[in-house]
């Protein structure tokens, strides 16, 4: 053991020193470097499966999140057909409604329009009939025949508007002479009797040009200023007509 010792030189002090710093070293290390890192990879490890099993339980999460969204989603598109289902047919029984009222509101716009026309209607020939019984009045009081020829004057041209009445009151006659004050002026007129054109061989047109007027053969009509001139050229028109 000697003869070892004393080859290889051990000193024993060394060796116990060495072992002395090496359990030293070992104990610092252990305390302040294997113990944290140790203590670190532990605290690790549970966050790594603590991660994992916060993931797992997110992913079922999700998956459950999933399948409950496509519910809603399955639900919301149910609902939202129903309401443009109810939606729709709510529209179509409007329109069918308003359609329904615009044709009686139209009917009855058609209805009162007949009523109000058949009304205007009456007012009108009421009215044409009084006209006509004044003319035919007026007419059998005040005119003036000479021949086949008759003159009348009218107070008012409102009778003069039955314009054949004289010749159905008197059928014998071929001519006409008229005469009425309006809008300033003496209107006067002469025509031949509708119902005896083949008789008149006289281009009243003509006749009434010598006095300023115009007209056709078969009736013309001039405007006079005075009613003393207005007489005066209707005496000769009636003389006129009777002598040719």
């Amino acid at each position: 053991m000697d003869s070892i010792i004393s080859t290889f030189h051990i000193d024993w002090k060394i060796i116990i020193a060495q072992a002395i710093n090496f359990g030293v070293v070992f104990v610092v290390l252990y305390l302040f470097a294997l113990k944290p890192l140790s203590k670190l990879m532990s605290e690790r490890a549970d966050k790594i499966a603590k991660g994992v099993d916060d993931a797992k339980s997110n992913a079922s999460m999700l998956e459950k999140t999933r399948a409950e969204y496509g519910e809603v989603l399955l639900k919301a598109r149910v609902e939202a057909n129903k309401i443009f289902q109810d939606g729709k047919k709510e529209a179509e029984d409007k329109k069918t409604l308003m359609l329904e009222n615009a044709k009686k509101e139209v009917a009855k716009v058609i209805e009162n329009g007949k009523k109000i026309l058949e009304a205007e209607k009456t007012k009108i020939v009421e009215e044409a009939k009084k006209e006509i019984v004044s003319a035919i009045a007026y007419i059998e009081k005040n005119i003036e025949i000479t021949g086949l020829t008759g003159y009348i004057y009218f107070s008012s041209w409102r009778l003069a508007k039955p314009r054949h009445a004289p010749y159905a009151l008197y059928p014998k006659l071929i001519y006409l002479v008229r005469c009425y004050r309006k809008d300033g002026f003496y209107h006067l007129g002469a025509g031949q009797n509708p119902w005896k054109r083949k008789e008149n061989h006289i281009n009243i047109g003509a006749l009434i040009k010598k006095y300023g007027g115009g007209g056709h053969f078969g009736v013309g009509a001039t405007e006079i200023k005075t009613k003393q001139a207005a007489e005066r050229a209707a005496k000769e028109i009636v003389e006129y007509l009777n002598s040719h």
